[in-house]
C-alpha cells in the first residue's frame, strides 16, 4: 500500500488537485509471496504437513501448512536465498523431500529457494514417507480424553441438541396443556 501520499488514492478527484497538475505517491512493497504445491506420489496431498523457511543460522523464520486443496501452501518472503524444510515433529518424522531435478531418487531434508524477482516464486515439490512410516498418518486424532468426551456426548453439538430437544418438548407440553384446558 501507499506509505506516503497527501491524497486518498482510492478516490482521486483531479479537480481537487487545484493548480498542482501532478500527484505523487510513494509505495512500499512489504513482502513477496512464495507459493507452492506439495504432493505425495499415488496419494492425496499431505494435508497438514508443516513447512518452515529460514536461513542456515535461523532455520525457522516463517512457517505454513500444506492444504488438502491441491497441496497448496504459501509464505511471505523477501528477496534472498532461503532454505525450505519440513518442520520438526511429525512432519519431519514421517516425510522427507524427494529430489527429482536430475532424475535421481535422492532424498533430502531441505530445498534451496532463491527469490530473485518481484514476482515471488512458485515451487512444486514431492515428499515421500520415510522407511517404516509408510502406513502412519500425519494428522492423528485428538487424545483419548477428548475421544471419551465425544462418546459421552458432551461436545458443543450434543449440548445444542439437548437444549433444542428440551425446548421442543417443553413447547409440546405447553400445547398439550392448552388443548386439555376447559
Amino acid at each position: 500500500g501507499s506509505s506516503f501520499c497527501s491524497h486518498d488514492l482510492d478516490n482521486i478527484l483531479l479537480e481537487n488537485l487545484g493548480d498542482t497538475r501532478t500527484l505523487q505517491a510513494v509505495f512500499e512493497l512489504e513482502a513477496l509471496v512464495l507459493t507452492g504445491h506439495c504432493s505425495e506420489k499415488d496419494h492425496d496431498p499431505p494435508r497438514g504437513l508443516q513447512l518452515i523457511l529460514g536461513t542456515k543460522t535461523s532455520p525457522h523464520l516463517v512457517d505454513t501448512l500444506v492444504m488438502a486443496n491441491l497441496g497448496y501452501w504459501q509464505m511471505k518472503v523477501s528477496p534472498g536465498v532461503w532454505f525450505l524444510q519440513l518442520a520438526p515433529g511429525r512432519s519431519s518424522e514421517l516425510y522427507i523431500f524427494k529430489e527429482d531435478d536430475d532424475g535421481s531418487k535422492n532424498k533430502q531434508s531441505s530445498k534451496l529457494i532463491t527469490i530473485n524477482s518481484l514476482r515471488g516464486k512458485v515451487v512444486h515439490m514431492e515428499v515421500v514417507k520415510r522407511k517404516g512410516k509408510e502406513h502412519e498418518k500425519l494428522l492423528i486424532p485428538d487424545d483419548d480424553d477428548n475421544l471419551q468426551d465425544k462418546k459421552k456426548g458432551s461436545g458443543w453439538n450434543s449440548n445444542l441438541l439437548k437444549w433444542a430437544s428440551g425446548f421442543i418438548s417443553s413447547s409440546e407440553q405447553s400445547k398439550n396443556a392448552e388443548s386439555n384446558s376447559p
